[in-house]
């Protein structure tokens, strides 16, 4: 059996400071030996797409990296659309996708169907002390994070 493919997903509508955040994930991982593929699920407006998507473009990272925004959201929920050839479903589809602050966990998971998905959001950094919970049905899973000031962090 191989492994799933791994995800890092970041799920925002402040785009304007996930270009910095994407950056220091990516360092994190590189210097710990993970690769994965890094998704940024945007629910910015347009205008702010539009000011600060040139400068997200503009991010640096080793793992690869991709935006879906509300261009793309709008072309997955046309796309869906089409292969239920149903006219009354349509609006059953745009409210399970409908946008959320915070971006919207239901286009995380379909992105990534049967992978491993971790969802942060962008405002978090990659300095926090894990707790781990075991539950019988799923495995193991991540709970909680306590975040770490930089200063007990060792770089």
């Amino acid at each position: 059996m191989t492994d799933p493919e791994r995800y890092f997903v970041i799920s925002t509508h402040r785009l304007r400071d996930v270009g910095a955040t994407i950056h220091e994930y990516d360092e994190h991982f590189w210097r710990n030996g993970h690769s994965l593929q890094m998704i940024v699920f945007d629910d910015s407006t347009q205008a702010n797409v539009e000011k600060y998507l040139p400068l997200f473009e503009q991010t640096k990272t080793r793992s690869d990296l991709f935006y879906v925004g509300p261009r793309e959201k709008e072309q997955f929920i046309e796309y869906v659309n089409s292969r239920l050839r149903n006219k009354r479903l349509e609006p059953l589809v745009k409210n399970i996708f409908r946008p959320s602050y915070g971006g919207n966990r239901n286009f995380s998971l379909m992105y990534s169907l049967g992978g491993c998905l971790w969802v942060k959001c962008g405002w978090c950094q990659p300095h926090f002390a894990p707790r781990f919970v075991h539950n019988a049905r799923i495995g193991n899973y991540l709970q909680s994070g306590v975040y770490l000031r930089s200063n007990l962090v060792s770089q």
